[in-house]
């Protein structure tokens, strides 16, 4: 009798041991398109890092320094470490907890006591060895671990986002400095010419040949452009400064030579929304935060289910150092415990539908990260095709402003133009000069802003 009442007490252990209660995560549906309306692109973007096309070494250094030394990255690196510790400390519930205990103490009963000890004072010795099991009747150790494992695949996407996120803020500020730097050069040709033509005025009305009124819009167009100058110098110090943060440098040691670069406008091809969903970090991030707290569900389900642990001890236990090896001094003691939540006051449905509040706040970050995931490529798209437009328009407009520049000076040299009409058209073509250079630079930047929406470069965390 009692081998059939083992027998049948280990097979209810193995079946309860298979037992999960709580509903099974389902990835969800998406429903998305299948292309993207403002893509005509069918291929899928490569891996590898999409920021060399812009072909600048200066940015694939800094892009390169940032990620190596940037503080919020190190950051992100200890919450991955943390998350690791936690899923260590998640599957020793699985384990056998094994624990010794050796102690030394010297005690004196009371003699009103029920059984006083006679003699006096004593000391007695105890050295025993404990070990502990929960057998995972329902399930909640598995679901702690599998929760435990998607928090950490989560928390590894979030470091590989603040990457994705870090290295667009450190490309924009790059390329808006050296878009500066061209307006810059602009202006100092600019600022320069009007100093010549403003001495030429001042000569020329010494000698009566140009009025007051000359010499005065001539000074106020170079004075205008010195103005200019200034300002953006002061916009690059600053763009200089964040990019010595974000490298994690100090600003006061830091700085970018100035250098007027050619400009690089990358194609980018853009993939289906299926290989966007497999790509983006802050995608799978939240997914798997969603198959974390689908497991919150099953664990507070559980947690108020009966428990059962089998727990045992031995050692020894003596009055006298002489019995320590005594074989009367051994015992053990070993058996089952169970614990049965009876009454909690409505805790048990309280904790559920706290889960379940949990999950459904989860799902719904899921899809809206779906929605903002599909509008950011839309929109990096449209900018990318609609400044491509923008760019071909801008660069006629330009050309055909420095050739209306060029007939108005060989007019005023002829005599047939004043001035203002030189000074004007010349302010129309510096205008249009630095629409160019802004439209380039905005132009590289939906660039930027593509690489992000569509992932950039996924590699797993250091």
């Amino acid at each position: 009798m009692h081998f059939v009442l083992n027998a049948s007490f280990a097979g209810f252990l193995l079946l309860a041991a298979c037992t999960t209660v709580g509903p099974d995560y389902q990835k969800p549906s998406n429903n998305l398109p299948n292309a993207f309306k403002n893509a005509n692109w069918p291929s899928v973007p490569t891996i590898g890092d999409p920021y060399r096309l812009f072909h600048d070494r200066q940015l694939n250094t800094l892009l390169t320094t940032a990620e190596k030394n940037n503080r919020d990255l190190s950051a992100a690196l200890a919450r991955i470490d943390q998350s690791r510790a936690q899923l260590g400390i998640a599957r020793t519930d699985r384990s056998v907890g094994i624990g010794a205990d050796l102690a030394s103490t010297q005690q004196l009963q009371s003699g009103n006591s029920r059984f006083p000890e006679p003699g006096g004072p004593f000391r007695q010795y105890d050295a025993r060895l404990t070990l502990n099991y929960e057998v995972d009747l329902w399930g909640r150790v598995r679901r702690g671990v599998a929760q435990a494992e998607a928090n950490l695949t989560a928390i590894e996407s979030d470091y590989q986002a603040a990457v994705l996120s870090l290295k667009g803020e450190v490309a924009r500020n790059y390329l808006t400095l050296r878009s500066l730097d061209r307006e810059t050069t602009l202006l100092e040709k600019t600022q320069d010419l009007r100093r010549k033509r403003l001495e030429l005025t001042q000569s020329q009305k010494t000698a009566g040949t140009a009025s007051g009124l000359d010499v005065a819009r001539a000074e106020t167009e170079y004075e205008s452009a010195r103005a200019e100058v200034a300002r953006i110098e002061q916009r690059r110090g600053e763009l200089e400064n964040s990019l010595a943060t974000l490298t994690g440098q100090t600003a006061s040691s830091f700085q970018i030579a100035r250098k007027n670069l050619p400009v690089h406008l990358p194609r980018i091809p853009a993939g289906v929304p299926s290989e966007l969903l497999r790509r983006r970090p802050d995608i799978i991030a939240a997914e798997r935060r969603l198959a974390a707290s689908n497991e919150g569900v099953g664990i507070s389900i559980a947690n108020f289910l009966p428990r059962l642990t089998l727990s045992g001890a031995t050692g020894i236990e003596t009055l006298n150092s002489n019995e320590i090896f005594n074989p009367q001094s051994r015992f053990y003691s070993a058996g089952p415990s169970l614990f049965l939540p009876i009454f909690q006051g409505g805790r048990a449905k309280a904790d559920r539908a706290q889960a379940e509040a949990q999950f459904r706040e989860a799902l719904a970050n899921y899809r809206q990260t779906l929605l903002l995931a599909i509008q950011d490529t839309e929109n990096a798209l449209l900018g990318n095709r609609k400044l491509d437009q923008a760019l071909q328009a801008q660069t006629k407009a330009t050309e055909a402003s420095a050739q209306s520049a060029d007939l108005v000076q060989v007019r005023y040299q002829g005599g047939l133009d004043s001035l203002f009409e030189v000074t004007e058209t010349e302010r129309q073509t510096l205008e249009q000069e630095r629409l160019l250079a802004q439209t380039e630079l905005a132009r590289q930047l939906a660039t930027v802003n593509l690489i992000q929406a569509l992932g950039g470069e996924v590699r797993p965390a250091k």
